[in-house]
């Protein structure tokens, strides 16, 4: 996916928007990582060895969600400016789960 992003013409005007896109989808990559390592750990872990694990997953998850934020006022800045009306998905309620 991220060599067909790169392929992509980007207008001037969104080079901050792909490098932000980009970057986000780096801490997501670096997030799912840290999962795959906490789940990689053998039964009968200790916390000792869960605990960074789970600090880094926390750290990158947070930072992720940041970018997130970050990215999605971006968005909505570069559709306004273009007249582009985008649809928002709303996040299912705890009731909906």
């Amino acid at each position: 996916m991220r060599h067909q992003m790169k392929a992509l013409k980007i207008p001037d005007d969104a080079a901050e928007l792909d490098a932000k896109l980009v970057t986000s989808l780096q801490e997501a990559v670096i997030w799912y990582d840290s999962m795959l390592k906490l789940t990689d750990l053998l039964d009968g872990f200790s916390d000792e060895q869960a605990a960074p694990l789970l600090e880094a997953m926390d750290a990158t998850a947070t930072k992720f969600d940041e970018l997130t934020e970050e990215l999605e006022q971006m968005q909505d800045a570069y559709a306004r400016k273009h007249r582009i009306d985008l649809t928002h998905a709303e996040s299912p309620t705890a009731s909906e789960s």
